[in-house]
């Protein structure tokens, strides 16, 4: 994106100084200053002599140093409550004697997993995500070999360390 700095002349006071943002050259038809200021309007950002200058001297715009808000909305509930919640759901359930269902909605946790986690069908919080491919041993040993060949000045690129990592994946098999 580019940036245009627009004097409109001392008798526009409120007009003097403004930056325009919008790439206005995709527009076909500019006659007059009307034709810009009805296009880009609602993009002016209003910027004082000494910010202008810096403006044109660094070549960017006001508007190129704000970031886009993060607006991500998880889609799922899985795994949304600690292991304290846990523990406390398990210990109201066994000795206050509550029902599952609601000390569940109590603490957000669903019934089924208080359930699992009672009936020691499940002991270990299940892994989201993908299965791996090496156990935690395996790859410590990937690593190490790794590591021994950085220190031996034996560099590698990262074809080849893929090219090890599933030759090794065939030899664990």
């Amino acid at each position: 994106m580019f940036s245009v700095i627009i004097n409109f002349g001392l008798r526009q006071a409120w007009l003097n100084r403004y930056i325009l943002t919008p790439p206005i050259t995709s527009y076909k038809v500019i006659h007059s200053l009307r034709d810009i200021l009805y296009i880009c309007a609602p993009f002016f950002v209003p910027v004082s002599v000494g910010e202008s200058v810096q403006i044109v001297r660094k070549g960017i715009g006001p508007s190129e140093n704000r970031t886009m808000p993060r607006n991500y909305i998880r889609k799922t509930n899985k795994n949304s409550w600690t292991q304290e919640n846990m523990r406390n759901a398990i210990n109201a359930i066994l000795k206050e004697n509550k029902s599952i269902r609601k000390v569940g909605r109590e603490y957000g946790i669903p019934e089924s997993t208080i359930r699992k986690r009672i009936n020691q069908k499940q002991t270990q919080p299940g892994n989201l995500g993908r299965n791996a491919v090496f156990s935690q041993e395996q790859e410590a040993e990937l690593v190490e070999y790794i590591i021994n060949m950085s220190q031996t000045y034996f560099g590698i690129t990262q074809m080849q360390l893929r090219k090890i990592a599933f030759d090794f994946a065939e030899l664990k098999k």
